[in-house]
């Protein structure tokens, strides 16, 4: 998770207060906005197939909130609707030409409660998948499922 992306001769970032998205282009020089936000407290999760990826987080999960992403050719903004069953987003960790690796969900401990009397889980498995790019993108959670050893 980063503040700062880079792709294709061009530094992107989110506005110092502002709500808004915009971008180096370092040939030209010059900072454009590629998108405004309707809120703040959104960080930049990266591009990936020219798509810069960005979430809203929810403050007392600490999980992401909403997700989107930006195509970086045609500025159509989309929402993500890819998540597990204990409400975390799929993450991408890899590609290659027609599929993205990903994390498509955890299997979690019992509940606990610990030393600070906060209430927490352990993640005891992850669950990792195959996934077609345009699946991925267009939220259809068609998966290729990774056996775990």
């Amino acid at each position: 998770m980063e503040d700062i992306q880079y792709e294709n001769g061009k530094i992107y970032f989110v506005a110092y207060k502002a709500q808004k998205i915009e971008y180096v282009d370092l040939d030209k020089k010059q900072k454009q906005t590629l998108c405004n936000l309707p809120k703040s407290d959104v960080i930049l999760n990266g591009i990936y197939d020219n798509k810069l990826q960005y979430c809203y987080y929810d403050k007392d999960t600490i999980k992401v909130d909403k997700a989107f992403y930006i195509d970086l050719e045609t500025t159509e903004n989309r929402e993500i609707k890819l998540f597990d069953k204990n409400g975390y987003l799929v993450k991408i960790l890899a590609k290659n030409k027609e599929y993205y690796f990903v994390i498509k969900g955890y299997e979690l401990g019992a509940e606990y409660t610990t030393w600070a009397g906060t209430k927490q889980q352990s993640i005891e498995k992850t669950n990792y998948a195959l996934i077609k790019k345009e699946d991925y993108w267009n939220s259809n959670p068609k998966y290729i499922d990774i056996k775990n050893t």
